[in-house]
């Protein structure tokens, strides 16, 4: 049933994501912040800490509606550690920004957060401040 359905909406040229371009991203993006997790952090505990820390707190396998994009980043991307590079939307509120960088921060998994940087700019013992997310 599924499948003839998705077949006449496709030969319709009514499947909304078929016209979608791939979105190429790479390690020199500037992201809005990156985060480092703690060394001897598990794969396991890094989808606990995304369900947990960063999810919206009605679903935890939604992120909030102004973090567009998310992207894991290897040990081998981010200075032997598991990591995370978060991109805002530019209609977010800056106090809600504020309240969900804080709240990633104390997070107890958490060893560094960097704002508006790229992954890879950051070096093993960075001196990137963990200034404040602003409102662009």
């Amino acid at each position: 049933m599924f499948y003839g359905g998705m077949s006449v909406l496709w030969r319709l040229d009514r499947v909304a994501w078929r016209h979608e371009r791939p979105v190429k991203m790479s390690l020199s993006d500037k992201a809005s912040v990156v985060i480092h997790l703690r060394r001897g952090i598990t794969e396991k505990e890094v989808e606990q800490f995304r369900s947990s820390a960063l999810a919206d707190a009605g679903n935890k396998y939604e992120l909030p509606s102004f973090v567009r994009m998310y992207w894991r980043l290897t040990p081998d991307q981010a200075n032997g550690q598991w990591g995370i590079a978060l991109y805002f939307s530019d209609h977010a509120r800056p106090t809600e920004l504020t309240n969900y960088v804080e709240k990633i921060k104390h997070d107890t998994r958490v060893d560094a957060v960097y704002t508006d940087t790229s992954p890879d700019a950051i070096q093993p013992q960075s001196n990137h401040s963990a200034t404040p997310v602003s409102s662009r």
